[in-house]
């Protein structure tokens, strides 16, 4: 029930003390309940819950860590610090994402445009690279920027029917 990537941010036994103990407190509740209650856990010991993980090499800034995890999901890209319990250290949100790109060897690219207390860049539209981790797989750059597409037309279609919706 734990991300692989975030398996070993924990001891195992400090995993199961945590998942023991919030299963002790679910017991007795209705089934509704409990379900919402283990969500509400997961996410509280699990930061990113909802989120696809990628292990990269960032070079752009230097006050940060070198090695970072790029989280996918539909508010658009985070960076985090694996070693400090996955914090977050940049967010690229997906209305200041202009576009994105894979290469061959494993880097993915954003230019992404200024955005005050997500992310340092402060010009124009810059882009930042990061080198993803292939060790679990040959396309970890081309997947990341697949799921991204997948999230924006998943919004495009979303802002669709809000729209429809107000015509009505």
């Amino acid at each position: 029930h734990i991300p692989p990537v975030q398996l070993g941010l924990r001891k195992q036994s400090g995993w199961e003390i945590s998942l023991l103990t919030a299963y002790r407190k679910l017991c007795g509740l209705s089934s509704t309940k409990a379900k919402e209650e283990y969500v509400k856990r997961c996410m509280a010991c699990c930061p990113g819950v909802g989120v696809t993980f990628f292990r990269a090499t960032q070079t752009h800034r230097s006050n940060a860590a070198r090695t970072v995890l790029l989280g996918v999901s539909v508010e658009g890209v985070t960076v985090r610090d694996p070693k400090a319990l996955g914090e977050v250290v940049e967010q690229y949100r997906f209305q200041k994402l202009k576009s994105w790109g894979a290469r061959a060897d494993g880097a993915v690219h954003f230019k992404v445009l200024p955005d005050p207390g997500y992310h340092e860049i402060a010009t124009g539209d810059e882009s930042v690279r990061y080198l993803l981790d292939n060790t679990a797989t040959n396309n970890s750059a081309r997947e990341l920027c697949s799921l991204l597409q997948d999230y924006a037309l998943w919004l495009a279609a979303r802002r669709k029917r809000e729209q429809a919706r107000g015509r009505r």
